[in-house]
């Protein structure tokens, strides 16, 4: 199970996140656009050491020279632009939103979201188009697990035994609700 943060600050921001980490959370998506990173860095240090194996930075990743950090996520843009050889020693995600971009992932790419599985909670009008139960038996990647991703909440949850994911991503379910530790409790006992 995955939780990616929220893009923008929210109220207790850092006091959630270790009450996750706490918790058994083993992999957090720091997903900070807006932040520098300087601004970036100071908020990892908030998080502190102890938890910074288990982050994977969706930008800035010349801080993985400075944190011990081992895991960096590209979304589809960068996947155009940078060079996974210059990152052999990172372990690399990225983001797709069809079976056909996610089977075309080269093997430099060890997980990859795949979105919108149902409506999202965090993205208004982001809704589903996709048949998953037909697309995903289309799968012919699997050296790169596939991560469910948008409208994960412990409500959905069960319908994803019947479709062919490695693991699912949380993001609305935790930070668009007062109850985002109780939904990521209740969501540990449907790990994949």
């Amino acid at each position: 199970m995955i939780v990616i943060s929220n893009p923008t600050a929210i109220p207790n921001e850092i006091t959630r996140i270790k009450e996750l980490f706490a918790a058994g959370l083993n992999c957090f998506h720091l997903r900070k656009p807006q932040l520098t990173a300087k601004q970036l860095s100071l908020l990892l240090e908030q998080i502190g050491l102890e938890n910074h194996s288990k982050i994977v930075l969706h930008q800035h990743f010349s801080l993985t020279n400075y944190f011990n950090i081992h895991q960096i996520h590209w979304n589809t843009d960068l996947r155009s632009q940078l060079d996974p050889s210059y990152y052999k020693s990172l372990s690399l995600s990225t983001s797709t939103h069809s079976i056909a971009e996610f089977n075309g992932l080269s093997k430099d790419f060890k997980k990859a979201f795949i979105s919108p599985i149902f409506p999202s909670i965090s993205k208004t009008n982001y809704q589903v188009d996709t048949n998953w139960k037909l697309e995903l038996a289309k799968r012919s990647n699997y050296h790169t697990k596939l991560i469910a991703l948008g409208g994960i909440s412990p409500l959905t949850i069960p319908s994803l035994n019947s479709y062919a994911f490695d693991d699912f991503a949380l993001l609305g379910t935790i930070w668009n609700t007062e109850q985002g530790y109780k939904n990521f409790k209740t969501c540990q006992q449907f790990v994949l």
